[in-house]
């Protein structure tokens, strides 16, 4: 196991590396996840951004060993013990034995993305939250009531005495992802990985959720992982961000520098797509032409080439981009930056494509941390 250097402030919480997720299908292999790499420090927050269907929310349930057992799973999650709980790699647990139990809600705990189907609809909101408190944090139920109900109180339930012995129908939308919310922090973990975690709430109450998540990670050094389609969460509450595509990360940056100076065409896309101020009534959007094709069995090739404005003919569609450093904290996986690229091909009259400019940036091996 990996011993944290004490001297490393703030310390890493937890690495993946090479993190794959795959699925045998009728129609061939689907690569859901395809060697994904990170680090997540205490204290910081990771966003992970990217449309629907590039691996995010999959990433996020392998680290709880959470997906159905035909899935292929490999790599390494790694929590390391700031706490001195110890270090432990997650992928090596059995998914449905004792010790990844212990690791579900107490050191990784989860806001899932769809609050409509996460509780049980035979047990009462109160019961489903304290569940994770009677396990992790105190065998006492009153105490664990009382517990219960601050949170709820804290993530902006109202009338919590009376709504903890509620059912998960008699609560709205926004209410059960309240609820969720509580749920997750309510054995305050080393690591949250939020999964869309305002996505049904109004503007105020997530601007009160996310506060609160920022209190509790200022208390107690909590990492986060927070997955979003809204780039303006991302700039006002990450550190650094990580934009997946297609099941893997193309670009990672500070959180600044990838909004000030991004670098991969998929990332500039998302960043053009924003509504900005001073924009006219008849002006449109920016929209990046086409969708996120299935992962399956994809030819090795740039996995952003169909759908690029940037694209170079005859080098794009003849291997798979390497990950490259531009600068030690910021990496990108395409071509328009590698200095090892192959040739274009030459156009009619024999002369080659003229290719845009490119960063002389070293590669960076798979299994380090992108």
């Amino acid at each position: 196991m990996t011993t944290i250097d004490e001297d490393t402030t703030p310390a890493t919480v937890l690495s993946v590396e090479d993190l794959t997720v795959h699925l045998p299908t009728e129609h061939g292999l689907l690569r859901a996840v395809d060697g994904v790499s990170f680090q997540v420090r205490a204290g910081r927050t990771l966003g992970i951004v990217g449309e629907s269907g590039s691996g995010k929310s999959m990433s996020a349930k392998t680290l709880l060993r959470l997906n159905p057992g035909r899935f292929r799973e490999s790599g390494r999650v790694r929590l390391h013990g700031t706490d001195g709980s110890g270090d432990l790699d997650v992928m090596e647990l059995d998914r449905d034995g004792p010790m990844i139990r212990a690791v579900r809600g107490r050191r990784i705990a989860m806001i899932f993305q769809e609050p409509m189907t996460a509780f049980s609809p035979l047990h009462t909101i109160g019961e489903q939250i304290m569940e994770a408190i009677l396990l992790h944090r105190t065998s006492d139920r009153a105490e664990a009531r009382e517990i219960c109900l601050e949170w709820m109180l804290r993530v902006g339930i109202g009338d919590a005495a009376r709504r903890i012995d509620q059912y998960p129908h008699q609560f709205s939308g926004g209410m059960r992802q309240r609820a969720m919310i509580a749920m997750a922090l309510s054995c305050e973990p080393e690591v949250l990985i939020a999964d869309e975690p305002t996505t049904a709430l109004d503007v105020t109450i997530q601007a009160q959720v996310l506060e609160l998540m920022q209190d509790l990670q200022a208390e107690t050094g909590m990492a986060i992982v927070l997955i979003t389609h809204d780039l303006a969460v991302v700039a006002g509450t990450c550190d650094e961000v990580a934009v997946m595509y297609l099941g893997r990360i193309v670009e990672q940056a500070p959180v600044r520098e990838l909004f000030a100076d991004p670098q991969h065409p998929y990332t500039r896309g998302l960043l053009r797509s924003i509504p900005r101020l001073g924009m006219r009534r008849d002006e449109r959007l920016h929209a990046i032409e086409g969708t996120v094709p299935q992962a399956i069995d994809l030819p090795p090739m740039c996995s952003f080439r169909g759908r690029c404005t940037d694209r170079i003919e005859g080098v794009c569609e003849t291997a798979e981009p390497r990950l490259l450093e531009l600068t030690e904290a910021h990496h990108v996986r395409c071509f328009l930056h590698d200095p090892e690229a192959p040739a274009p091909e030459p156009t009619a009259t024999g002369a080659a494509r003229p290719q845009p400019s490119r960063h002389d940036a070293p590669a960076v091996p798979e299994e380090s941390p992108a």
